[in-house]
């Protein structure tokens, strides 16, 4: 009984955002596809996870790849005041290590 007060009381005083709490959330509704719904009702069940937090998750890796500006292969984060280490890679090798890594032949 003592642990269940403790992870009561944990919970309770936790700030918004941890153990499963979200907050700033927004209600939406969408209308897709029978064979979408019926792969997200699939993916659900053998996940054991609720259609929404799959999309919610589709959403987040959508607005990642997609959405959200990306800086350069060329910037490379620099210290203020400090040099790199050692030669900085041309554009040409850094497209080859990235083709490479995905196994596309250039």
């Amino acid at each position: 009984m003592a642990w269940a007060i403790a992870a009561w009381l944990y919970r309770k005083h936790q700030p918004v955002g941890v153990c499963g709490i979200v907050d700033a959330m927004r209600t939406i509704s969408i209308s897709v596809s029978r064979d979408d719904y019926e792969a997200f009702r699939r993916g659900s069940k053998r996940l054991r996870r609720s259609i929404a937090q799959l999309i919610r998750e589709a959403m987040a890796l959508y607005r990642e790849e997609r959405l959200e500006q990306k800086s350069r292969l060329t910037e490379l984060p620099v210290l203020v005041g400090h040099r790199p280490f050692g030669r900085l890679p041309t554009r040409a090798e850094l497209y080859d290590e990235l083709f490479e890594a995905r196994g596309v032949k250039r």
